[in-house]
């Protein structure tokens, strides 16, 4: 048994057939780690979708209601670039309520996977580049509101800039947004990141972890001068210690694209 949770459900395939986005996927990966003997049926938790609550924590009541009820327009069906559908709502719900459960369970055992989400294009207001609902976003702010977690680091290893993240939280001391992306690539334009890292074309992979080593190095440096508010509950501080270096909650992205 692993020391820790992996999060799936089989909701998370879309059944789109020969579509660029391949849903199956997360089904694949799963059989694959069974299959390996990688992971065992007890390692995996199903999550629940994510309750409406947490869903408006981040995004507008009217994109909340198009999705719902289907009353999307075609510019923002097309936007999203997969098809809707009744599956495809139930879906992005699981997978919001999948990285928040990964991320209960990584406060709880000190890390966990999800197999779905990382959907980083999604806006408050509108989806696009396959991605509707913000499942890390939704999943900090509903740790926030609960007490669980004060502050998180969100860093984006995707190919793509995490444009929607770094819209959602601008601004905010208590979450710090680390992309690390291919600047000649979607999107445009891209929002700042509290720290954006555009790599060239044909990086190499020993510029790649260097580049990334020193990212990361940046980020807990810059999240520890500028979140005053970084301490959670679980860890006062008194006048003779120093404030915490970490925040509460590290969220990776490793990437929802093929």
């Amino acid at each position: 048994m692993l020391p820790f949770k992996l999060i799936y459900s089989d909701g998370y395939d879309l059944n789109l057939g020969n579509h660029v986005f391949p849903a199956v996927k997360y089904k694949l990966i799963r059989e694959k780690c069974l299959a390996e003997k990688i992971a065992a049926p007890e390692d995996f938790l199903e999550p629940e979708p994510a309750p409406d609550e947490d869903i408006l924590r981040v995004h507008s009541q009217e994109w909340v209601r198009k999705l719902k009820t289907g009353k999307l327009s075609p510019w923002e069906v097309l936007r999203l670039e997969v098809p809707y559908s009744p599956q495809f709502v139930r879906a992005v719900w699981l997978s919001a309520g999948g990285s928040t459960l990964a991320a209960r369970r990584a406060l709880q055992d000190g890390c966990a996977f999800n197999f779905g989400g990382g959907f980083h294009h999604a806006f408050p207001d509108h989806g696009e580049g396959f991605c509707s609902l913000n499942d890390v976003a939704v999943a900090i702010r509903a740790l926030q509101a609960r007490g669980a977690a004060a502050t998180a680091l969100v860093v984006d290893l995707d190919v793509h800039h995490g444009n929607g993240t770094a819209a959602i939280f601008g601004g905010d001391p208590s979450v710090f947004t680390l992309s690390m992306h291919q600047e000649n690539n979607y999107p445009y334009p891209k929002p700042p990141s509290d720290l954006d890292v555009g790599l060239p074309d044909f990086t190499s992979d020993s510029t790649y972890l260097r580049l990334l080593r020193e990212a990361l190095t940046r980020a807990f440096e810059r999240f520890t001068k500028e979140n005053v508010p970084a301490l959670s509950h679980e860890s006062p501080v008194t006048s003779h210690e120093s404030p915490k270096k970490t925040p509460d909650l590290i969220y990776y992205l490793a990437g929802a694209d093929p």
